[in-house]
């Protein structure tokens, strides 16, 4: 019974995250963002550089995003 129910799970999948993968690419912009800010707040410029561009990634269309890779970048001295 445990084999077929993973069976089913393993077939449904693909579609489950097919429909969730803009939810997903949200959840994982916010969290590189917010670690990036941390990091930025912290005085580590080039992780926070790094963070933010992984977030912008996600979601290209966040202003705040860009922005706070424009205090990063400003922070490194390569703006």
């Amino acid at each position: 019974m445990k084999r077929a129910a993973l069976a089913l799970l393993m077939l449904c999948f693909p579609l489950l995250s097919q429909e969730s993968a803009p939810v997903l690419s949200g959840v994982q912009a916010e969290i590189a963002g917010r670690d990036g800010v941390k990091a930025l707040r912290e005085g580590k410029a080039e992780e926070a550089l790094r963070l933010l561009e992984l977030a912008r990634s996600y979601d290209e269309r966040n202003p705040y995003i860009s922005y706070d890779i424009a205090r990063a970048a400003t922070a490194t001295g390569d703006s």
